[in-house]
């Protein structure tokens, strides 16, 4: 036996919202694929409906998932700069008293490695359609 459905009224404009949206991102889809020069008109068929469809992505919690994404990223690389900091202190306090040169070879170079790991992963989440 199937349980009734009701829905209160904020919960019909809610599904309102998202239907609309979802007409949109189907709309979006239909556009980019049946978009040809000098055509004024699309014209919208059921199998332009279903193939359109299949190529949606439902990103429903994709801001939540991509909170926590980077927030793990940054614990990561914290986690991992104060143990190395941690490790090599005596060295890198001589470097910056000693070697002013050394120093600002070693920071630009930590710069690089952090700026191409976060492309890196801007790439990646891009090419999965997240972001």
């Amino acid at each position: 036996m199937e349980k009734k459905i009701i829905f209160t009224q904020e919960a019909e404009k809610q599904l309102a919202v998202a239907h609309k949206d979802f007409e949109k991102q189907l709309l979006k889809i239909i556009r980019s694929k049946n978009h040809y020069p000098g055509d004024d008109i699309i014209e919208v068929t059921a199998s332009d409906i279903d193939i359109s469809m299949k190529d949606m992505r439902f990103t429903l919690h994709s801001k939540v998932v991509l909170n926590t994404f980077f927030k793990f990223i940054l614990f990561l690389l914290c986690g991992t700069i104060m143990s190395v900091l941690g490790i090599f202190y005596n060295t890198i306090i001589g470097i910056i008293l000693n070697n002013p040169e050394r120093l600002l070879f070693l920071v630009c170079g930590v710069w690089m490695l952090l700026v191409s790991f976060y492309m890196f992963i801007k790439f990646r989440l891009a090419s999965r359609g997240i972001i």
